[in-house]
């Protein structure tokens, strides 16, 4: 916890979160160590607007490629925020993934986002826990049971995107549930 004394209006964070009523701190895959504004100025090229079209850190290569006319590495995650940029387009659809080393993960998609903590990796839509953001900010009210094809699409994205990352950190295939004979 950091006290203060360090900002001209002494903001004292606590567990390195922002003062706001979001859920989770720094480092943590719920909405409040994840929401991050970012602030872009570039005067007579990036017309002054807000916008919150969610994006993510590995956009930021792409989108500096692109404003300045070179070509992105082709091994890449990110997109080009570019034309949101210059022209306040709409992003493609996309899912955003998360996990941490110390057993949090999550993936976003649109407005609903699913989350699990736990030692064992969630091999089933039930093992997370899903949230509406547009209608749930804070994350307080979990929607899997009243969802579950969303939760089961959303583990089934998990998954796609989990089969990407290094063997060692892929989860384990699900337990069959036929019973052995």
């Amino acid at each position: 916890n950091w006290p203060g004394n360090a900002y001209p209006d002494d903001l004292k964070l606590t567990d390195f979160n922002q003062p706001l009523p979001l859920r989770g701190h720094k480092c943590d895959v719920w909405e409040g160590g994840i929401l991050v504004p970012g602030i872009i100025s570039w005067p007579g090229r990036i017309p002054s607007r807000r916008n919150n079209a969610p994006v993510h850190n590995v956009d930021w290569i792409p989108t500096v490629a692109e404003a300045v006319n070179v070509e992105p590495p082709t091994e890449q995650d990110g997109l080009s925020l570019w034309q949101l940029l210059e022209n306040d387009a709409p992003l493609p659809d996309r899912s955003f993934y998360w996990r941490s080393p110390i057993n949090r993960r999550a993936i976003r998609r649109g407005d609903w986002k699913m989350v699990h903590y736990g030692k064992d990796p969630p091999r089933t839509a039930e093992d997370w826990k899903l949230f509406n953001l547009q209608a749930d900010p804070r994350e307080q009210h979990d929607r899997a049971s009243q969802q579950p094809g969303k939760a089961a699409a959303l583990h089934q994205a998990f998954l796609k995107q989990a089969s990407r990352d290094a063997p060692s950190l892929r989860p384990p295939p699900a337990a069959s549930t036929q019973s052995a004979r």
